[in-house]
């Protein structure tokens, strides 16, 4: 998994993607002085397909926001294959 930081981006090509994501307007509307510290403290991670994100029981004080792709929920654990109970779709959040 690779992890940017955010703020290395340009700020009108980082809203367009962050502009999918249905809270972010509502944000950039009602609050316009909260996007820049939420810049400061976001990354955007680029997973492969298959890589895991979490992993059940893990912790992870990060809230993801899906910006392309689905992504598969199951009950895997290291020794068995589990089952899928959801998808996450691009402009859902979850964390």
């Amino acid at each position: 998994m690779q992890s940017i930081q955010a703020t290395r981006f340009p700020t009108e090509k980082l809203m367009a993607i962050l502009n999918g994501i249905a809270l972010f307007p509502m944000l950039e509307k009602a609050a316009p002085e909260a996007i820049e510290p939420l810049m400061q403290h976001s990354r955007l991670v680029v997973a492969e397909p298959g890589e895991h994100i979490m992993r059940r029981g893990e912790f992870d004080s990060s809230f993801y926001f899906l910006l392309k792709g689905k992504l598969q929920v199951s009950t895997q654990t290291d020794d068995s294959a589990g089952k899928i109970v959801g998808y996450i779709q691009a402009g859902e959040m979850f964390g």
